[in-house]
């Protein structure tokens, strides 16, 4: 169960329009008239801002996940030098990692926002019965006059670590020493930082997030106007001695500080709407993901209201001129020749009434089903007859000479 968004901070959106509206507000009231806004949208109010990596204890395996495809598929990596760039392509393929996607484009992260989720319980308050709402989404969005690029060194320090095994004990020393021997800091880096006094910005880099602006190298990457946060949140536990014997960790954490406190909000009761208004602006699933897959899938939706009733399979059976008249005869049959075939076979009266409502009760012939109809008329007509003390072989005799004249017409 979930409480209510608190909607104190929040704009709710209704409309694209309305929300260019707030996005050109946000522009013009920028802290730094040079900074550049990134947005991140999210289909449910109650998701945390993480990484892949910092769920369901993956991180614990991060230097696993982040190695052994370079291993096992090398082909599939050597034209790429820096680790972020490694990194980059793993996102791009579902892998688990410390990228977290942002946008540059504000209707990106809208469309994010506006995917539908089922009703779950909610309630906004402890004495509250809860009730069963779909999910808001939400665009959170922040602003970064400085962004790095793929090659800065913040980046490249925080995506080599993404490699390293920290699950026992390692200290900042073998951290940075690791570091100057894979060739991402300097001798002059590695000297300053294992000083007392210069070890606190090796520390800053661990902690931070960077906002990163990646080579748009695939056109998933450049239609989604994409761009990520590359979070450290390492922890650092100082044990008393020096500091460069402080162990560093790898640890999980939401991100939502990284956003400004405000954020947007869309109910589920406008989501449907405000996509189809995406539409019209090329912003689909179509667009944002070029793959074939997805393409696929885009399609494959966007005429499913074509859709209409199909019939169940049937066996073709050839319909031939006998079958039409056997179904004419069923259908058709003529009374008094009937009353006539009953008097050749010497039946009674009441018994010939009865055996003609047999034919009468059969009229409606499935053509499909045309051979059961006729067996089932004898077999009728049999029990009709022993039930008058006719015995078994006469019934069936006298039986088959009847559905021979009435309805396959033969004397």
């Amino acid at each position: 169960m979930h409480m209510q968004l608190d909607t104190t901070d929040g704009i709710e959106i209704t409309s694209v329009d309305e929300f260019m509206k707030e996005i050109s507000i946000l522009n013009q009231n920028k802290k730094d008239p040079n900074a550049q806004l990134f947005f991140r949208g999210q289909a449910v109010d109650y998701w945390d801002i993480r990484p892949s990596i910092f769920r369901d204890q993956m991180l614990s395996i991060e230097h696993n996940l982040m190695t052994e495809p370079l291993r096992q598929v090398p082909s599939e990596f050597y034209n790429l030098s820096e680790s972020f760039e490694i990194m980059e392509k793993y996102q791009h393929y579902g892998m688990c990692t410390r990228l977290l996607d942002i946008t540059t484009n504000p209707l990106v992260a809208l469309y994010f926002a506006c995917e539908h989720y089922e009703k779950e319980e909610y309630r906004d308050s402890e004495n509250k019965s809860p009730e069963k709402v779909s999910p808001q989404g939400m665009v959170y969005f922040k602003e970064d006059n400085m962004p790095l690029k793929y090659n800065d060194l913040d980046v490249r320090i925080l995506s080599k670590m993404a490699s390293y095994n920290m699950n026992n004990d390692c200290t900042l020393e073998e951290i940075i020493i690791k570091l100057y021997e894979d060739g991402i800091i300097s001798i002059d880096k590695k000297k300053n930082w294992l000083e007392e006094n210069g070890m606190s910005e090796f520390i800053h880099i661990c902690q931070s997030v960077c906002t990163v602006l990646p080579i748009m190298n695939n056109d998933r990457l450049i239609r989604q106007s994409g761009a990520f946060l590359l979070p450290g949140k390492l922890t650092i536990s100082n044990r008393g001695n020096s500091l460069k014997d402080a162990i560093i960790t790898k640890s999980e954490a939401n991100l939502r500080d990284e956003f400004e406190k405000n954020f947007f909000y869309i109910s589920d009761d406008n989501k449907e709407q405000i996509r189809q208004e995406l539409e019209n602006c090329n912003v689909n699933e179509a667009h944002l993901f070029p793959e074939l897959e997805y393409q696929l899938k885009y399609i494959r939706r966007h005429n499913e209201h074509l859709r209409r009733s199909v019939s169940y399979f049937e066996k073709f059976q050839n319909i031939t001129k006998e079958s039409v008249n056997t179904e004419e005869n069923i259908r058709k049959y003529n009374s008094d020749i009937l009353k006539k075939v009953m008097n050749e076979e010497n039946i009674e009266n009441e018994i010939s009434k009865e055996i003609e409502q047999i034919f009468l009760d059969n009229q409606e012939v499935d053509w499909m089903k045309r051979d059961s109809v006729i067996s089932r008329i004898k077999i009728q007509i049999c029990k009709k007859l022993k039930n008058n003390g006719y015995k078994k072989s006469e019934a069936d005799k006298i039986a088959k000479r009847i559905i021979d004249k009435i309805i396959h017409n033969k004397e």
